[in-house]
């Protein structure tokens, strides 16, 4: 699989659009989420079912709740699931 990065914009939509529908179909109905994927934080692109102006409230509480460490670190990485 390419790197982000090394995607074109039409081959992000995609991506994207694959991850949402996938996020989605595991989420409780009404769920809202935002994912943010990134390759060693030089390209960075988010999905959501939120209106941009909510995503950008959710992502800026987020980063205050990390920063002050009100969310619990992440457990090691877990191993890629291969189909």
């Amino acid at each position: 699989m390419k790197r982000l990065g090394d995607l074109d914009e039409k081959g992000i939509a995609t991506y994207l659009a694959l991850l949402a529908r996938a996020t989605e179909s595991v989420m409780p109905e009404g769920a809202q989420f935002a994912l943010i994927v990134f390759d060693e934080a030089t390209t960075a692109r988010y999905v959501s079912n939120l209106a941009r102006k909510d995503v950008i409230g959710v992502m800026r509480a987020v980063a205050d709740q990390l920063e002050r460490a009100d969310i619990p670190a992440p457990k090691p990485k877990a191993k890629r699931l291969r189909s």
